[in-house]
């Protein structure tokens, strides 16, 4: 079931994950990492602590690495925000 917090926030939550999803790909940097730390501490506290993401390293070598977001929830939630945003 979802909980009436992410359906009163999914707008805003979409949005954060927009935002956050545009760094796919981006070269990492220390100022990217501090943003998207924000990005999932906003997303957290929408979702009452039921969504939030990684954004992974794709490469060992931090100079040349690379993000990769993946949005963390359960499936339920997961389905629910692909709906909304094929709205």
């Amino acid at each position: 079931m979802i909980s009436q917090t992410i359906q009163d926030n999914i707008e805003e939550i979409i949005e954060v994950l927009q935002q956050a999803e545009a760094y796919n790909g981006y070269k990492m940097c220390t100022s990217t990492d501090t943003y998207l730390y924000n990005l999932h501490s906003r997303l957290m506290h929408l979702s009452d602590e039921k969504i939030g993401f990684f954004f992974e390293k794709t490469n060992s070598n931090a100079r040349v690495g690379t993000y990769k977001i993946t949005l963390k929830c359960s499936e339920e939630v997961e389905a629910f925000i692909n709906e909304k945003r094929s709205d």
